[in-house]
Order: structure tokens, then C-alpha cells, then sequence
């Protein structure tokens, strides 16, 4: 929303043996938090569900190699609709390509220019840039049990959006196309989001035989779009 350098994110170190499977676990994205599904807020019983957890799909793409990620018999491989655009037409000298499985790649074994930006994909067209800032042996000063690896090392500095109803916690719903709300898009807190958006209509309904109160769930004022947004 708004951001058009590249920013720095988060840096991870990782042993030899370690795949790139374990990389792509370890890239922390805000796209993976959203809410998908009907239910659109976590309760006691039951946690909302997560993109991260129906949507596993991804690919790493480095030195002419798509790297799919196919733990999950549901996984899509992105890179056959680029696969397929490139062998299409020959005129256009794109590729060749190869493919081969992200969970069993190990680093060690791949070839890599260190400070070049590799492709990492996932949540259908999300793209991040991954690069490779150092490889050598592990030092003495360097945490020494394996168990420690994968690390994130540090996190970039992360810009939080503010509630723009009471300006005071910091975002995490962003609704589109709001027409009650003055700006688009119009970011929300919890609470507000809640309290702005949704309401809780009482319907007085006395049974004829028992007497009792009755109340309806709340309902949606307006069924709009809204994704999670970074915290």
C-alpha cells in the first residue's frame, strides 16, 4: 500500500544441509496472516484460518532452475504457465528452464552468485527477492548447536500503519472500495474494524411457550473486501 522501493526484511542463517524448503519457512510475509474464509475473526474455540495454511504453494527461482515446493499433494507449480509462455514461441529467447523439488534441494549443493536477487514466489503472485549475502564455515563466535538452524538473524525495520478511526493501535484490517469510510483504503485497529463494520442486532422475539429471549448473531453491515495488513 504505497511502497515502491525495495526494504530490506530479514536475514537468516542456515547450515549446509539445509534445503530450501527450510528457507522458504523461515521468510516471514504479512500475506501469509490473512484471514480466508467465512470466518473472519479468531475465537476461543477456533482460530480463524490463514492463507499460509490453504494456500502452500510456492516456488524459489535461481540460476535457470524453478525449485517447486511439493509437500502437499495440492501444491500448484507457479512455473509452468512461465514454462510453457517461454517454450511458446522460440522468437522470444527466454529459457531454457528446469524444475526440481524445493523440500529436496540442499544449499550445499546448489551454484549461486552471493549478492544476486533470486525469485521467491508464493500466495499465487506474491513475489519477494532473496539474496545470498555470505557462505563460509561456522566461526567460534557463531551459536554451535545445530538445533539453532534455522536463525532468523535480524528483522528489518518494519513501518506500522496506525488505526486511522482512534489513531492510537497500530492496524491490522485494511477494507477496499468502503464507502462509509473517507479514504481508500481505510485501515482499522481490531476493535474499531469491528465496531465500525459489524453490529449486533437484537430482535426481542418472547416465546409464546417458554418466555425466552431471543437475539440473532451479528451481521455484516456490508460485505466488503479486507485483507490483514503488516503489524
Amino acid at each position: 500500500y504505497g511502497q515502491t522501493s525495495i526494504k530490506y526484511s530479514q536475514e537468516v542463517w542456515l547450515l549446509g544441509n539445509h534445503t530450501l524448503a527450510d528457507l522458504r519457512d523461515k521468510v516471514w510475509c504479512p500475506a501469509d496472516l490473512n484471514v480466508v474464509g467465512a470466518q473472519q475473526v479468531d475465537t476461543v474455540d477456533r482460530p480463524a484460518v490463514r492463507a499460509m495454511d490453504r494456500y502452500k504453494s510456492s516456488i524459489i527461482y535461481m540460476e535457470g532452475t524453478f525449485y517447486v515446493d511439493r509437500r502437499s499433494k495440492n501444491n500448484i507449480d507457479y512455473s509452468k504457465v512461465i514454462r510453457n509462455w517461454a517454450e511458446s514461441d522460440p522468437k522470444r529467447e527466454v529459457g531454457p528452464f528446469t524444475t526440481d523439488t524445493m523440500e529436496t534441494t540442499r544449499l550445499d549443493s546448489l551454484t549461486i552468485r552471493l549478492g544476486y536477487p533470486y525469485l521467491y514466489q508464493h500466495q499465487g503472485n506474491h513475489e519477494h527477492l532473496i539474496s545470498f549475502i555470505d557462505v563460509r564455515l561456522l566461526g567460534p563466535m557463531d551459536p554451535q548447536r545445530v538445533t539453532d538452524y534455522p536463525m532468523i538473524r535480524s528483522m528489518g525495520s518494519q513501518q506500522s500503519r496506525y488505526c486511522m478511526v482512534c489513531q492510537t493501535c497500530i492496524a491490522v484490517w485494511v477494507t477496499m472500495d468502503n464507502t462509509r469510510v473517507p479514504e481508500d483504503p481505510y485501515f482499522f485497529c481490531g476493535l474499531c474494524y469491528k465496531n465500525f463494520n459489524l453490529w449486533i442486532r437484537s430482535v426481542l422475539a418472547v416465546s409464546r411457550s417458554t418466555d425466552i429471549l431471543m437475539l440473532t448473531p451479528f451481521e455484516q453491515e456490508k460485505k466488503q473486501k479486507t485483507t490483514m495488513v503488516e503489524r
